[in-house]
């Protein structure tokens, strides 16, 4: 089963770090987001507008930006791990050129 992390506001209001999908609703990303939309419908306030994603989230799977490749219809393994971020405004942009795999911190 993929597995979602949710990182900074998105955590709070689900109340849960991370969260498995049943691989049978998780073919592609965008399977993955609706299926955790259902569960977690204070999430689905949040990320969706319309039924589309908000402008400025961050999605990747294993530390790859999906905007890169397929988008949200990026297929899915049962081993990979997908990871949510809300837009964020502000901070600093040193280090801005590092890939945002390098960021994630998995052992919180």
């Amino acid at each position: 089963m993929p597995t979602i992390r949710l990182y900074a506001s998105l955590r709070l209001q689900a109340g849960a770090k991370e969260m498995e999908i049943p691989a049978g609703e998780a073919a592609t990303l965008r399977a993955a987001v609706d299926s955790l939309c259902r569960a977690y419908p204070v999430l689905a306030e949040k990320i969706l507008e319309d039924g589309r994603v908000r402008e400025h989230f961050i999605f990747c799977v294993n530390g790859m930006n999906v905007q890169l490749g397929q988008g949200l219809d990026t297929p899915l393994q049962s081993d990979d791990e997908v990871a949510i971020f809300p837009p964020i405004a502000g901070g600093n942009v040193v280090g801005a050129e590092r890939p945002i795999h390098s960021y994630l911190n998995t052992d919180d």
